[in-house]
């Protein structure tokens, strides 16, 4: 009878075993190598950012990915925006590094703005700034349309499209 018990017992913990082992998966960055793309030349602020993020990132992300960064400057990193949304596969393995300020370009309705920047995901932020935004009561842009466009109510400076943070985050 407790012969029958422990055969019983090992056929058990072998099968558990065997199932737990063949069941582990390997993490989906492993091997891989994520694209970070900095809107802006190198040696620029963002770049230094997304360097630095390049460099520590990839051991707190399973599998430690190769990360390598990627310059695309022009239009105030409107073409890395563009880029980001329009060209790179949605797989995880691109993460755009631009002038957080881009939504005013969507906001004025700028042709050349080929991204929905409410649907893009944010990640995180370098910096901590304030900003403020504020327009003219006679502007054609009311606040009910901004706030459509962001991801939580503005708070208030936006110099331009410039290297300021998006508000919508927590910066």
């Amino acid at each position: 009878m407790i012969r029958q018990l422990f055969s019983a017992l090992f056929v058990v913990f072998v099968a558990v075993s065997w199932s737990a082992t063949t069941t582990a998966q390997t993490p989906y960055y492993a091997g891989k190598t994520i694209n970070i793309i900095a809107g802006t030349k190198a040696g620029d602020v963002y770049d230094l950012y997304a360097r630095h993020f390049a460099q520590f990132m990839p051991k707190y992300i399973p599998g430690n990915p190769n990360i390598i960064v990627q310059n695309m400057a022009g239009a105030a990193s409107m073409i890395a925006a563009n880029f980001v949304y329009n060209v790179a596969n949605p797989d995880g393995l691109t993460i755009g590094a631009d002038f957080p300020a881009l939504y005013f370009d969507q906001i004025i309705g700028r042709k050349e703005v080929r991204y929905d920047w409410s649907k893009f995901a944010w990640i995180g932020s370098p910096v901590t700034s304030n900003h403020l935004l504020y327009m003219r009561a006679d502007s054609p842009f009311k606040m009910k349309r901004l706030s459509a466009l962001l991801l939580r109510p503005l708070y208030g400076v936006a110099k331009g499209r410039k290297a300021w943070r998006h508000p919508a985050c927590d910066c």
